[in-house]
């Protein structure tokens, strides 16, 4: 059942506290929830058929999943904080618990679960959650009471979604995917048509970008490519299209072949000295067995589309030229003689990312060549994902994986695989329990690293003002934490807080003092504005007092590549002689 306002009761004058919930059931804090912008808040119970029902019926639509995920608060009552510690440890959604029933007096008498819409300060719309699939259709009613039904407000949270996410892969992967569905959905609304684009405002034309780019990185088709390039000439309309934004069209116009689209905008800017296309020769069709793929000697004086043969025995490494943790493993695979003879015959190195000058670079100093898929649907099974992944086939069937590269051990799986392919041949590793292997997401930015627990995470509770002024303060010197402004923090949470913030930063060791003054983080990165600002903030990870890396989208947008460098010097000390590379 919906109600709009006049309905239901308005937001009074009442704080809106309420209290995280810890792993331990026990909630912490009082912050107070801000209103003044739009906010979802969802009243369930964590594991409750109902609630679970609810939330799965806005999951199915992108746009109410989008909308939920980006402004939604779940909230249930204090007695069910043990079953919140529970549920949060396994959900992208996460509750917390009324501080008190004086707190929210529009859930007095509430039956959960329910979502109450605000807008201003004021609740503008109710949905009952026990409507089964007509849920979703009242929740977009209420989208569009609270002003988050337009093109603009939709571009705005899908957007959100892409630089958002919890510790977990799987956060990861189902923002991907709402973005994705989002993305397609707009699409076919027509929001990305150049004469709809020239309505929009530039956060909106922004927005329309970020999402778009992303899901071209991920998963490029032909109609969002265009989007894309649509969203790009109307930026340049607005001297808004910098340099980092046409290389990532340029980049995904070649990760996606479409070479002679990737020519053409080189040409349109050619101040930014763009990757250039080797000349390009095409051999035959592929036959029944085969797949086309790309090759290039040094990455500059020829590019030929040939065939390879995919049925059979083969050993299929998919990896990205330049990661560091391929060239650690391939390394070891060539300096070993009995394995190296056995690639050397029956490997094929793949990747999907195109960057010619690191291809003509290993090409040249390697016996292992690197080809390009032309279309990763010809290699079905293999992540190109992730690098390095090694794919064992037999009679065209993957019979063993290995992904990615470990210190210890790694030789003697990648042995296991070629034995299950050759039972005949005679090698003298034995595989060992298996360590944790490490690879690398095909990301933009080679050095980015998976972050274990994020910033934002220990931030949690903090209003957007209060977020700004605490990641504002936040000083480094010489790469070691120098300290923050944490009376808020203090406030809100406690000394235990402070304590945990400190720690992660410092791997557990007391704050140095008498550093010398290095600039705030707000100083930094002056040029972002508080939106942006506290958007990267959040993403900022460490582990045992290490910079474990950031998402660079908004700080390479407004600085270019030497604003990732910058960031990595700010957060990192200087290695000194000897020192093992830490990115």
């Amino acid at each position: 059942m919906l109600a709009a306002a006049g309905q239901v009761a308005a937001a009074a004058e009442t704080p809106h506290r309420y209290g995280l919930v810890g792993e331990d059931g026990r909630p912490e804090g009082a912050p107070v929830l801000d209103l003044a912008g739009v906010k979802i808040v969802f009243y369930g119970v964590p594991g409750a058929v109902s609630s679970a029902q609810a939330l799965e019926e806005i999951s199915k639509d992108a746009a109410a999943a989008a909308a939920l995920f980006t402004r939604g608060f779940l909230l249930t009552g204090a007695a069910n904080a043990g079953a919140a510690a529970q549920w949060n440890g396994g959900s992208r959604y996460e509750y917390a618990v009324l501080y008190s029933t004086a707190d929210w007096p529009e859930l007095a008498g509430a039956a959960a679960p329910q979502f109450l819409f605000y807008a201003g300060g004021a609740q503008v719309c109710a949905v009952q959650g026990r409507g089964g699939a007509s849920v979703a259709q009242e929740f977009r009613a209420c989208m569009g009471m609270a002003g988050l039904g337009t093109a603009a407000a939709r571009l705005e949270s899908a957007a959100l979604v892409t630089a958002l996410g919890g510790a977990a892969e799987s956060d990861g992967e189902e923002n991907k995917t709402t973005a994705a569905a989002e993305g397609a959905a707009l699409l076919a609304a027509g929001v990305f048509m150049p004469e709809t684009l020239a309505g929009y405002d530039a956060g909106t034309l922004k927005n329309a970008y970020k999402l778009a780019a992303n899901i071209n990185f991920y998963t490029p088709y032909a109609e969002m490519l265009a989007a894309q390039a649509a969203i790009l000439a109307a930026l340049e309309q607005r001297g808004l299209a910098n340099e980092n934004k046409v290389r990532d069209l340029h980049e995904r116009l070649l990760d996606s072949k479409k070479f002679a689209e990737a020519e053409a905008l080189r040409a349109h800017y050619p101040a930014y000295a763009l990757q250039k296309v080797p000349p390009l020769t095409a051999g035959p069709a592929a036959g029944p067995g085969e797949a086309a793929v790309y090759y290039t000697r040094d990455g500059e004086t020829g590019l030929a589309l040939e065939n390879v043969v995919k049925v059979g025995t083969r050993i299929i490494v998919a990896a990205s030229p330049g990661c560091h943790f391929a060239e650690n493993a391939l390394d070891e695979i060539e300096k070993d003689a009995e394995l190296s003879a056995v690639f050397g015959r029956h490997a094929l190195l793949l990747t999907s990312k195109v960057d010619f000058g690191a291809l003509g670079q290993w090409n040249q100093a390697h016996k292992m060549q690197y080809r390009v898929a032309s279309d990763n649907r010809d290699w079905p099974g293999v992540d190109f994902s992730f690098s390095p992944g090694f794919y064992f086939l037999k009679d065209g069937k993957i019979v063993h994986t290995v992904g990615g590269w470990a210190r210890e051990g790694f030789l003697e799986d990648i042995s296991a695989g070629a034995r299950l392919l050759f039972p005949d041949l005679k090698l003298s590793r034995v595989a060992p329990e298996k360590a944790e292997p490490k690879t690398e997401a095909a990301a933009p930015a080679a050095r980015r690293r998976t972050a274990r627990l994020k910033l934002g995470d220990l931030l949690k509770g903090l209003n957007d003002a209060q977020l700004y002024r605490f990641c504002a303060s936040l000083r480094f010197s010489g790469g070691v934490y120098a300290g923050a402004d944490l009376d808020e923090v203090r406030e809100i949470f406690g000394e235990s807080r402070v304590e945990k913030l400190n720690n992660y930063f410092t791997g557990g060791a007391p704050v140095k003092p008498g550093l010398a003054p290095g600039p705030t983080l707000g100083e930094l990165w002056k040029d972002l504005d508080a939106g942006q600002l506290n958007q990267t903030c959040r993403t900022i990870s460490f582990y045992k007092g290490s910079f474990g890396g950031l998402n660079f989208g908004e700080i390479e947008d407004v600085y270019g590549a030497k604003g990732a460098d910058e960031a990595f010097a700010y957060f990192m000390p200087a290695e000194k002689d000897g020192q093992e590379d830490k990115k």
